[in-house]
């Protein structure tokens, strides 16, 4: 179903923009390219070697972080280690962020930290789901807080391979989605009776 609603929006924005068939080919492969090559480690190194420096980090820092603008002082003796180690130098420079939120969080904050940002999305979730496995009447409400819980399932992800939660604009979209869902989640517990927690 979910590849099938792809396929028609990708059809659907074809159209709109006037695309020809061949173009329309050529930005799937271009789309198939990307897709396969975030499994080839020889795409990913910077982010791999990103990835090891701030695990090695958080390893020397595990329970109360770095601080949240300590990363300028602190990590470019742990790239440069890796520098040394592997031979390979980074292209984004020896301060930039982990490209990943979960790492990040507890590079900058701590074990506690990170519990506490996923325990949100967690709870988040489980409350969700819990209302709409409950839904009947599937009408404005629930088909909202449906596609909310889709939209956080989505940042979470793209959480692992980007930043993006310190993002301004996007942690912006994504606490007014957070606050919709919790919007329809009272609004289907009020008018349905739903109740939750079990």
């Amino acid at each position: 179903m979910a590849g099938s609603i792809v396929v028609v929006l990708m059809l659907f924005s074809y159209t709109l923009t006037g695309r020809s068939a061949q173009k329309a080919d050529s930005y799937t492969g271009m789309l198939w390219q990307r897709f396969t090559s975030a499994f080839m480690p020889i795409h990913n190194q910077e982010r791999l070697h990103i990835w090891q420096a701030g695990w090695h980090a958080i390893r020397d820092h595990p329970w109360w972080g770095i601080g949240a603008r300590n990363r300028a002082e602190v990590m470019p003796g742990y790239r440069e280690a890796i520098t040394k180690r592997s031979g390979y130098h980074y292209i984004t420079g020896l301060k930039s962020n982990l490209h990943n939120n979960y790492l990040e969080i507890w590079l900058s904050g701590g074990i506690f930290a990170l519990l506490s940002y996923l325990s949100i999305w967690v709870l988040l979730l489980k409350q969700n789901w819990s209302v709409l496995r409950e839904t009947r009447n599937w009408t404005f409400h629930p088909c909202l807080l449906l596609g909310g819980t889709a939209g956080i399932l989505g940042f979470l992800v793209a959480g692992i391979f980007e930043n993006n939660f310190l993002d301004g604009e996007v942690q912006v979209a994504v606490l007014l989605i957070l606050a919709i869902c919790l919007y329809c989640q009272t609004q289907l517990k009020k008018k349905d009776g739903i109740r939750t927690g079990r």
